[in-house]
């Protein structure tokens, strides 16, 4: 009966099973954190290094990035640097909002594939809230 049994369950497609309650923190459905997510619009164009009076022709992509507090307590996004490498202009899109405003890279460290970016217009940032980041973690101290 047994090996019946198991031969049955596995002929059964797998269940479906959420791994992760819905308001945890860091799950997928974190509806206060996914606020804090926005979407990058990039056009790029690449220079030529073989002939550089000549520009590759202008690309079109997206990314995203995130809403953080910067170190002089002002609001930024973060993005990865390929998100935003040799960006000719970059748009940045809130949540359920269609509107782009422009973005204004600030900095960007390709060593880390890390870019902050600043947005002028201070309807932007109405109601967004940044993400919040721990403190870091010692030499000895369990992470989770």
């Amino acid at each position: 009966k047994q090996a019946q049994a198991r031969a049955r369950a596995a002929q059964q497609p797998p269940a479906m099973v959420q791994a992760v309650p819905a308001m945890m923190p860091g799950s997928r459905l974190d509806q206060g954190r996914l606020k804090s997510v926005l979407k990058l619009f990039v056009v790029r164009a690449e220079p030529n290094y073989a002939q550089p009076w000549q520009v590759r022709p202008q690309r079109s992509s997206t990314g995203s990035g995130f809403v953080i507090r910067d170190l002089n307590n002002e609001l930024s996004v973060i993005t990865n640097a390929h998100v935003v490498n040799h960006a000719t202009t970059v748009h940045v899109r809130r949540p359920g909002n269609p509107k782009k405003f422009p973005g204004v890279v600030r900095c960007i460290g390709h060593q880390v594939d890390l870019a902050l970016l600043s947005v002028d217009d201070a309807d932007f940032w109405e109601g967004l809230e940044p993400l919040e980041f721990s403190e870091i973690p010692q030499l000895q101290d369990t992470v989770v």
